[in-house]
């Protein structure tokens, strides 16, 4: 990656993704609480301004006409306190609409104390972790079974997790990513990739799961 992107990924940090030494309450507090209007549009502000000044061909698949056009837009819908996912849901597709597959943003999870993190991390992994997952033709599958319930074949469909389908996270979180260009592959490998993150966002760290599963 060249020293620009480097930087450009370093500095492209606004204010509801900045993680400090607080206690893990008060950063869950903090990920909670509406942000004023005034810090999200110098957020705002600061992203317009790194990705003008460190991206490299910024305007090669988005004219730099319809890229300001679209921080205005979001500056108006900004009118209101928010909170960092419902930030996330406003600024994310405006940085996929430069179409640039290796720069995403990703929502900030809520942190587990370390006592339950530790007590997790013993149990093994999470309900979600168990699979490697593959997006294809709008349905989710397993393409890898890493738990101990062997019966679980290779293919099998993801139907629901907690009556949640992958179907709507996609449609939920689609637009909050992108690939270069115009490819339409690349889509499908982040999805299947990322589906664990997004689930996380929705309903957080769960010893266990109400999985759905469909086979043949």
């Amino acid at each position: 990656m060249p020293n620009t992107l480097k930087r450009f990924s370093l500095l492209l940090v606004v204010s509801f993704l900045t993680i400090n030494c607080t206690s893990v309450e008060k950063f869950n507090k903090q990920l909670a609480k509406p942000i004023p209007v005034e810090k999200l549009q110098k957020d705002i502000n600061f992203t317009q301004q790194k990705l003008e000044k460190y991206y490299p061909n910024l305007y090669g698949y988005i004219p730099k006409k319809e890229l300001d056009a679209k921080f205005d837009s979001i500056r108006k819908v900004v009118s209101k306190p928010m909170t960092s996912k419902e930030f996330y849901f406003v600024i994310s597709p405006l940085i996929a609409s430069v179409r640039q597959g290796h720069m995403t943003m990703s929502p900030v999870l809520k942190r587990l104390p370390k006592n339950e993190a530790k007590r997790i991390k013993k149990a093994g992994d999470g309900p979600l972790i168990q699979f490697d997952y593959e997006w294809q033709k709008d349905k989710l599958y397993i393409v890898k079974n890493k738990s101990k319930n062997k019966n679980i074949k290779i293919g099998t469909e993801i139907v629901s997790v907690n009556a949640i389908t992958p179907q709507s996270i996609y449609s939920k979180y689609r637009k909050s990513f992108t690939s270069d260009g115009f490819n339409t592959t690349f889509l499908r490998k982040f999805f299947s990739k990322r589906y664990t993150t997004f689930m996380l966002n929705e309903i957080g760290i769960n010893d266990s799961l109400t999985f759905q599963f469909k086979h043949k």
